[in-house]
């Protein structure tokens, strides 16, 4: 049997492994916040720790991190005396299970919801990415914008769906399987590939799609993950 998290860890979660695990090899870099944002004060100052943050996405991390965290919450769990699932491992996805877990049960689906369309028959977005100025597009299909965007334009779009950086891991509906943001928000890591799927607070619309992906870039503002749960 396979379990996924059913949102992407948060703040909080990475917090209670912090308490335990207070090496600097563990610390998120906050100062990446000022790569994604031109005025990042309270990201900067606040995110990683504030009450009012505890349940949006843990992000600053690298992937060595967030297998240091698989790693604990298993040893965690597994120390039980009474263990619903028995002995557990804990970790990263594969390209596979992360795409199956994001289709939630629905055939050749290119959205975790169903698709093809990215707002709900009241006109609200079904998850958080950066949705840019329908008139900056020169091609729905493809990634070609209107030229002479600016870096401002461009990150100021992403509040067009009402969130402009990241939003709680449960905002929005999960899909078939009950698993929240498996599109948009923060980009999850993958065990397997120097990529991360189902794109982020950032990303064009294209990269909400269940078989693309983006680079991995190590740490940055723009990248989470969640965990998969196998019986050993």
């Amino acid at each position: 049997s396979i379990y996924f998290s059913k949102t992407e860890v948060s703040n909080y979660l990475y917090n209670l492994f912090l308490s335990e695990n207070s090496g600097d090899e563990f610390k998120r870099d906050n100062a990446k916040w000022d790569e994604a944002l031109p005025y990042a004060g309270i990201y900067t100052s606040d995110y990683a720790h504030h009450i009012e943050f505890a349940e949006y996405p843990v992000v600053n991390i690298n992937r060595e991190q967030a297998q240091a965290f698989c790693s604990w919450i298993e040893t965690r769990y597994n120390q039980f005396e009474k263990k619903k699932l028995g002995e557990i491992k804990v970790d990263l996805p594969t390209i596979e299970e992360w795409e199956y877990a994001a289709r939630g049960g629905l055939k050749n689906s290119p959205y975790p919801w169903g698709g093809p369309y990215l707002m709900n028959s009241r006109g609200s977005w079904l998850c958080n990415f950066n949705p840019v100025e329908e008139r900056w597009i020169l091609d729905n299909d493809t990634t070609f914008l209107v030229p002479g965007l600016t870096q401002k334009q461009l990150r100021e779009s992403a509040g067009l769906d009402g969130v402009y950086v990241t939003g709680k891991v449960n905002w929005y509906s999960a899909n078939g399987y009950e698993l929240h943001n498996m599109a948009g928000n923060v980009a999850e890591m993958v065990k397997d590939a120097e990529v991360v799927k189902g794109g982020s607070w950032g990303s064009f619309q294209q990269k909400l799609i269940i078989t693309e992906s983006e680079p991995y870039e190590g740490a940055n503002s723009y990248t989470g993950f969640r965990i998969v749960v196998k019986k050993k």
